[in-house]
């Protein structure tokens, strides 16, 4: 794929992510999960390592991240290292546009591998636009990092390059412990390949640590979840339904 062409995605990324970073109903304002992560990120690693011991393990490197985020921005937030005012805001958020940027690359990188070149752009250009991509893309969480270490995974399987494939999927898990659930979708084009069955393998032991830690802290931090409603299913149900629908008649492995 020529180099230009991957231009208008991520330019797209880049004015729509770092428009209004800062923002919030007040200067300096962060949501909850937002400051969670302020707070846990900026305690000493002595401190940190003994919260993640406790609750909230499945968002450990993350959290490990940003610390080295914060401590390398130093005097960016306001007043200081520990303010949370606009700089700081920037510094919290940053990493998120840099993640939808690189997961915007990798949604083009995969069509392209499947489908061509107009494939690639337009695909790239889409997801740059999609709302839950600019939510996440502007919120210092994980999510946006996570979304494109599972693209370029996709990348990596499709290529058949097992080693790197389970290294960045792993990183991807580690960010946050449900994107091991790229494995099954990627089971379906791969199951056959035997490096993908020993990837497969090597993922789900590198994460086995971070799965059985994370249990134990299941009910402290997500017992007050609800379970997916009849609402949930169907709204997947249809997305699926449109997805055959839009690939139908296409090639089997673009379909799969």
């Amino acid at each position: 794929m020529a180099p230009w062409r991957w231009f208008p995605p991520l330019l797209a990324v880049l004015l729509l992510g770092l428009w209004g970073l800062p923002r919030g109903p007040g200067a300096g304002s962060m949501w909850r999960d937002e400051s969670t992560t302020w707070q846990v990120a900026h305690r000493p690693a002595g401190e940190l390592w003994g919260l993640l011991g406790q609750i909230d393990a499945v968002h450990g490197l993350y959290y490990g991240v940003m610390h080295a985020v914060f401590a390398v921005a130093g005097v960016w937030g306001e007043g200081g290292p520990g303010g949370p005012g606009g700089g700081g805001l920037w510094v919290l958020r940053l990493p998120s546009v840099a993640g939808t940027a690189l997961a915007a690359g990798g949604v083009a990188a995969v069509a392209h591998r499947l489908a061509g070149e107009r494939a690639a752009l337009w695909a790239g250009a889409v997801y740059v636009v999609l709302p839950p991509v600019q939510m996440y893309g502007q919120e210092g969480r994980s999510y946006a990092l996570v979304a494109a270490a599972v693209a370029w995974a996709t990348y990596l399987m499709l290529r058949r390059w097992w080693v790197a494939y389970a290294l960045v999927l792993l990183v991807g898990c580690w960010l946050h412990e449900f994107a091991v659930l790229a494995l099954f979708a990627h089971g379906f084009t791969a199951w056959r390949a035997r490096g993908w069955r020993w990837a497969a393998g090597a993922v789900a032991a590198g994460l086995l640590p971070l799965a059985v830690v994370s249990t134990g802290q299941a009910e402290r931090q997500l017992g007050w979840l609800g379970r997916p409603g009849w609402q949930d299913w169907t709204a997947y149900g249809v997305l699926v339904a449109a997805v055959l629908l839009l690939a139908r008649g296409g090639r089997r492995e673009v379909v799969r």
